[in-house]
């Protein structure tokens, strides 16, 4: 999923009042999930590091978020799991659809 659309994807999530919700509406935005990660990802509301998005970029926890290779940084550009952004994991693993290249922050 491009970081844009996991933006949408967050705040329909963060709005969700149980676990089970939570499964829904990650299985509505085509999510791959499982109950565990729906678990994870529900009880990570408020603990996850911040994601904030703008036109010209995404940052994690107040980095912004950008291909290693191509240092693109559009988040049109860019995708990620969104189990381990929403979970929040401690490493996130992307890719840029850009050049295919895939790394971690």
């Amino acid at each position: 999923m491009i970081l844009t659309d996991f933006y949408d994807l967050m705040l329909a999530v963060d709005g969700c009042p149980s676990q089970a919700e939570t499964a829904r509406v990650l299985d509505e935005y085509g999510e791959d999930c499982d109950a565990e990660a729906a678990r994870r990802v529900f009880t990570a509301k408020g603990k996850r590091r911040s994601f904030e998005l703008s036109e010209a970029s995404a940052s994690l926890g107040g980095i912004i978020i950008s291909c290693p290779h191509c240092k693109t940084s559009s988040p049109d550009k860019l995708i990620a799991s969104s189990a381990e952004l929403l979970s929040g994991a401690e490493s996130v693993h992307f890719g840029c659809c850009e050049c295919g290249t895939q790394f971690t922050l």
